[in-house]
């Protein structure tokens, strides 16, 4: 028998913590070796088997290729992250280059599986025209220090609105970014869609107008109102947390209906299971 201890016993219980036990089937006895007149005694075996620590499993979940989220906007990153014993921390980056280079967004945070990300500059667009190089990397690290990452699946978008691209086609070097106001009223498709939950999504005001943004359900009814009154030229994202005024609306297909001076433009939101 190998000792890999001695534990002291103030009271009627002794404690060992050790780690001189490596991977694999253990038999443990503990042995009393007496004091003041009571005789020593040994345990019966018991078997301890020790495991190696193995590194997280960690999967994006969002965005995790395709997407296009909007710079100034609030998005809901969503990730997995398991561990054999506890994840303690994740840390979140992104890259707007296909993963060349990478920018913090949190680090060492709670193992939440959620973090709403206020999208900072700069877009992966430097003209109207989406650029899909942007991907989201997590880092999961256990109580051991083990850490895994995952990234996600497929490039998606950073997009910057009111980007165009001047240019004099006889000094390319003089090309500058300038901000272009909306020219028409306009509705962006909602994402993600489907969605367990909330869903976002953009849309332009052309001039001073009244308007409104509201959530209808498939009978026409009215779910939820996003935005309305008065609103200045440009664009703006609004945010559905998949609720009415009773709560968590059930799953099935509703409808973003945008009413503006001359027109009414609806996209359609499938609210999953």
């Amino acid at each position: 028998a190998t000792s890999i201890g001695v534990a002291p016993k103030p009271g009627n219980t002794a404690t060992l913590v050790t780690s001189a036990l490596v991977t694999g089937s253990h038999s443990l006895t503990a042995v009393f070796s007496g004091f003041a007149g009571y005789l020593g005694s040994a345990s019966a075996a018991i078997t301890q088997n020790v495991t190696a620590d193995q590194p997280p499993v960690v999967q994006v979940l969002f965005p995790n290729g395709g997407e296009s989220i909007v710079v100034g906007g609030d998005t809901k990153l969503t990730w997995t992250a398991t561990d054999n014993t506890e994840v303690a921390s994740v840390t979140l980056d992104v890259s707007r280059d296909f993963g060349a280079t990478w920018t913090p967004i949190a680090a060492n945070i709670p193992n939440t599986g959620t973090y709403v990300w206020h999208v900072a500059d700069p877009g992966t667009n430097t003209t109207p025209t989406a650029v899909y190089s942007a991907l989201f990397r997590v880092t999961a690290k256990d109580n051991a220090g083990v850490e895994a990452a995952d990234v996600s699946d497929a490039p998606f978008s950073i997009y910057k609105f009111g980007l165009a691209l001047v240019a004099n086609p006889v000094e390319p070097a003089k090309a500058t970014l300038v901000v272009a106001a909306p020219t028409e009223f306009a509705l962006s498709s909602a994402w993600p869609n489907p969605s367990k939950g909330a869903v976002s999504m953009n849309f332009s005001v052309a001039k001073s107008a009244p308007v409104k943004l509201n959530v209808i359900d498939a009978q026409g009814r009215d779910i939820s109102t996003l935005a309305d009154g008065e609103f200045a030229p440009g664009r703006y994202q609004v945010r559905w947390d998949g609720k009415s005024d009773r709560g968590q609306v059930p799953a099935g297909v509703y409808f973003v209906r945008y009413i503006t001076p001359g027109k009414t433009l609806v996209t359609r939101v499938v609210i999953a299971q």
